[in-house]
């Protein structure tokens, strides 16, 4: 058995403790979430001494970041580093994230759309970048354009955050703060429903194998 099929093993192991979701899916228990595992950590000054914090979390948890089960028909949605699992929607939204603030930091793009055109090609420019990620979510598509939706969308969230502070007219922070939750909700109960149905597709196919 490799690292990697232990790794997993450790971690469904640890897992039974946890609580039990729809088409048995398996949520860690709170001392496998990361806030748990730090603590766990910071509480244990030998381990410590022994292991570095990264060593200990990926020997108890290495999906602590992966956001999807730890099945195998989820292995094209996550990137292994170093023995971690990160999901690959995440990553990208998070590079995306770094480089609109560093965009904003340098460009300040945001701060020369003041008057009612420029905050309306603001908004047009808001919507073309987030047009990717639903578009793609809702129908699917190629991985790499998944990619790059995401990543849109971590500039999106970074230049949304930015105008918050730039803008002068509360009507647009209200827009903004409603926009954020108006498809951020949606958007996690499709991530939801996608893992599901992945789920019961592989284990019909896996059924099938068998018989």
């Amino acid at each position: 058995m490799g690292r990697r099929q232990r790794q997993t093993a450790s971690f469904r192991k640890k897992s039974r403790n946890g609580k039990q979701k729809a088409a048995g899916e398996v949520v860690p228990s709170k001392r496998d979430s990361l806030a748990g595992l730090m603590m766990a950590y910071a509480m244990q000054p030998g381990e410590r001494q022994r292991e570095s914090l990264w060593a200990f979390i990926r020997d108890r948890n290495p999906y602590v970041f992966s956001h999807h089960p730890s099945d195998k028909c989820f292995e094209e949605h996550v990137w292994n580093f170093g023995g971690m699992y990160f999901c690959k929607g995440c990553v990208m939204t998070f590079s995306g994230v770094m480089a609109g603030l560093v965009l904003q930091l340098v460009v300040g793009w945001l701060g020369m759309m003041e008057g009612v055109w420029e905050t309306w090609g603001v908004a047009s420019v808001f919507v073309g970048m987030l047009l990717p990620t639903v578009v793609l979510g809702a129908l699917g598509g190629p991985r790499w354009m998944k990619h790059v939706g995401r990543f849109l969308l971590g500039v999106l969230v970074a230049s949304a955050f930015c105008m918050l502070f730039v803008t002068g007219h509360w009507w647009v922070r209200g827009v903004v703060i409603a926009m954020f939750f108006l498809v951020k909700i949606p958007m996690e109960r499709l991530r939801r429903k996608q893992n599901r149905t992945t789920r019961q597709g592989s284990g019909a196919h896996h059924k099938e194998a068998v018989l």
